[in-house]
């Protein structure tokens, strides 16, 4: 079986895929009583999760367009990839000092993943 050639695009929105989970990774880890969320207002964590869940199943569809050869494929499996993150992030805070794991903020994050997928799709 050939494999399919890696163009320099596909790598750079590989490393760029890899390089935003490690930033939502690093924010959904960081304790919560830290001084960068002491004069956040009420709405900055809503748009974070939303804003941030766009732009990774946005990649993720991206990433995986060389794998899924049809429409739906590419969107659930960009969508599935991002919830799925998204819910693991939400379940490792239990393990974090100051942080707690909410249903809310997954769902959000389900939300700005569906809409990232969407978007990606029209982009291609």
């Amino acid at each position: 079986m050939n494999k399919p050639e890696m163009h320099f695009f596909d790598i750079f929105v590989l490393l760029l895929t890899g390089g935003t989970a490690a930033v939502i990774v690093y924010a959904s880890l960081l304790r919560r009583d830290t001084r960068l969320f002491a004069r956040a207002p009420l709405w900055l964590p809503t748009a974070w999760h939303l804003s941030s869940y766009m732009l990774f199943a946005f990649l993720c569809v991206l990433s995986l367009d060389s794998v899924f050869d049809t429409s739906l494929s590419l969107l659930l499996g960009g969508f599935t990839v991002a919830t799925g993150f998204g819910a693991l992030m939400e379940y490792l805070q239990k393990y974090r000092p100051g942080r707690t794991p909410s249903i809310a903020d997954a769902l959000i994050n389900a939300c700005g993943a569906a809409l990232g997928a969407l978007a990606a799709l029209t982009a291609l």
